[in-house]
């Protein structure tokens, strides 16, 4: 009777679960309590056989501007889940920030290995929309050096639109924004947003626009609006957002508003390149 005695107590005992573990790991990301997220990823990926764990401990170092350790994790993500989308996706997010941080002799390197990411999602998912969107992004706006071609850009911009409407206006709208058609970029961006009013994504992009345009009221109503949306773990965090409406309240010369965002941009977690960009900005007031 007694062998049976372990059984019995491990069944009394209140069940702690990989999906509880899982479930405190990702409070402490979602609270930025990075430090201690990032440990019980690593624990939870070395103890079970399953993906998340291990595309959050990329993820988590990526947010704690710890790029290189970032690109070993979803290195290894991809080794063992070569199908894995979101983590071909990160790995190009990855990658495009190691272009900040490298030498300009090495920033070409990571750009185009951005790009191979992304393209890997259009090669298991031909119609993935993000996959095609991210492609088409780097087509559009990188410099001719790193592979920038409009002509491509425009071609999957049809496909695009093939796909996904929404995506396909927002693609639009990038080609008349990069062609000084600025007047029909907006209609197209403002048309995105009215096909899918809930993509928190989409007004940040409008808000992006506006802000070349120095445009300021209307990056904070965009911005307003992103904030008050549901987010996908690749949309920006607050800390850029609280450093573009800090640049939009400069714009307007309201230096106490501008003041109160950048400070609080720098206590919600910026990554290394954009601390400086607050740390910057508010030497400029």
């Amino acid at each position: 009777m007694k062998k049976f005695l372990p059984v019995i107590l491990l069944l009394l005992l209140p069940p702690y679960t990989f999906g509880t573990q899982f479930e405190g790991a990702k409070a402490d990301y979602d609270s930025l309590n990075y430090v201690s997220a990032l440990r019980k990823f690593q624990d939870l990926a070395e103890a079970n056989d399953n993906a998340e764990p291990l595309f959050y401990v990329a993820l988590t170092q990526l947010k704690m501007s710890e790029c290189r350790n970032a690109l070993s994790s979803i290195k290894a993500l991809l080794k063992k889940y070569p199908q894995h989308i979101d983590g071909h996706y990160l790995e190009g997010i990855i990658n495009m920030s190691m272009v900040g941080e490298v030498s300009i002799f090495k920033k070409l390197g990571y750009a185009k290995s951005a790009l191979k990411s992304w393209q890997s999602i259009v090669e298991i998912e031909p119609d993935n929309i993000y996959g095609n969107y991210a492609v088409f992004s780097y087509y559009a706006n990188a410099p001719g050096i790193a592979g920038g071609n409009l002509d491509r850009a425009r071609e999957l911009q049809a496909h695009l639109q093939a796909i996904s409407p929404v995506y396909g206006e927002l693609g639009l709208a990038i080609l008349k924004h990069k062609n000084e058609k600025f007047a029909e970029a907006e209609r197209h961006y403002l048309k995105a947003t009215q096909l899918d009013p809930g993509r928190a994504s989409l007004y940040f992009v409008l808000a992006q626009f506006h802000l070349q345009r120095q445009e300021p009221e209307k990056v904070l109503t965009a911005l307003q609006r992103y904030q008050g949306l549901a987010k996908t773990w690749f949309d920006p965090d607050n800390a850029v957002v609280l450093y573009m409406s800090g640049l939009a309240y400069a714009n307007l010369d309201n230096v106490e508003d501008a003041e109160a965002s950048f400070q609080d941009a720098l206590l919600a977690y910026p990554s290394k390149r954009l601390k400086k960009m607050v740390d910057d900005a508010l030497e400029d007031l």
